[in-house]
């Protein structure tokens, strides 16, 4: 996984705009808080995930 495959989207709910962290993986989406949590994992082992977001 590198790290360009992680971005945020801004989704549309219930009237409000939510900002989504994606990860783009093998043609599939992770997204939502199964993304954040990998992004904290890779965070931890040395990735600066975090960089990315800003």
């Amino acid at each position: 996984m590198s790290p360009g495959s992680l971005k945020t989207e801004v989704w549309e709910r219930d009237g409000r705009r939510i900002e989504v962290p994606l990860f783009a993986v093998g043609g599939h989406e992770i997204w939502g808080a199964t993304a954040a949590m990998t992004a904290n994992l890779l965070a931890r082992l040395g990735w600066d995930a975090r960089a990315l977001l800003r």
